[in-house]
């Protein structure tokens, strides 16, 4: 979910989201696009991290409260594996100092850099289950904080019109082992209505597959707005019921020629 702590059921305004975090949880979403800034809320309080989309006073949360809301969900839904995609805009000491406060430390999942990735089932197993890749790591050293453009190629942010999506990748080197395909609108803000352009099938699914086959590789992370319009989980159940490999369509040819 793009903006993913954006959300009208808390009410923020401008919202990319109708669900809470929670709720995006809950329903099925396994990434959560975040934006964090220091924000001094009041007279009373030092600058510290926050969940806002650019001006705090539309809509804001408390980092670390959202991150003990998370390992709370996590410690529950054991065999549920969870990605932060992360607009940071605080000191990275910062940000790793809220996790480990929150009790995320043991769940973090630490990649090396071109080391392949793990499946979910091994990182079930090992009860490495929460991911958080960022855009500016701002000097925070640790080993699952980890450069989102180090180890993921995007497609284009900026769309407006449902003609404006394609499969031209943006930030990241079209060689990184994850793929974000992103699939939203925004004019200029998102909306339901700009989601409900996009977020339904055949288009939807038509579009990941011809961005899947570009690519060379199966999106990781769709991003959307408003998830709960359209056919945004039933798209990426298909997706994920086809496993796909970049000879697929060469090895079934074989196979049919050999039956034949």
């Amino acid at each position: 979910t793009h903006n993913a702590m954006s959300n009208a059921e808390d009410g923020w305004i401008g919202p990319n989201q109708a669900w809470n975090v929670a709720h995006q949880l809950d329903a099925g979403v396994r990434a959560l696009m975040l934006d964090l800034h220091l924000w001094d809320n009041d007279e009373t309080e030092p600058e510290s991290p926050w969940l806002c989309h650019g001006e705090c006073l539309f809509g804001n949360r408390r980092l670390s409260d959202a991150l003990v809301e998370l390992r709370d969900w996590l410690v529950a839904n054991p065999r549920e594996v969870v990605t932060l995609i992360l607009e940071n805009y605080v000191p990275g000491p910062d940000v790793i100092a809220a996790f480990e406060a929150a009790g995320l430390g043991p769940l973090l999942h630490a990649q090396a850099s071109g080391a392949p990735w793990p499946t979910l089932g091994r990182m079930i197993q090992e009860d490495r289950r929460l991911v958080v890749l960022s855009d500016d790591l701002d000097g925070g050293d640790a080993p699952w904080f980890l450069h989102v453009w180090t180890h993921a190629v995007e497609t284009h942010w900026s769309a407006r019109t449902p003609d404006d999506l394609d499969c031209a990748p943006n930030r990241g080197d079209p060689d990184n082992a994850l793929f974000i395909l992103n699939h939203f609108l925004t004019d200029p803000l998102g909306t339901p209505e700009l989601a409900a352009q996009v977020n339904f099938d055949p288009f939807l699914i038509d579009r990941a597959r011809e961005c899947r086959d570009a690519m060379a590789r199966q999106p990781n992370f769709v991003t959307v707005d408003f998830c709960d319009v359209g056919d945004v989980f039933d798209a990426v159940a298909t997706l994920n019921a086809q496993p796909w490999h970049p000879r697929d369509d060469e090895l079934r040819m074989n196979h049919v020629q050999v039956r034949g």
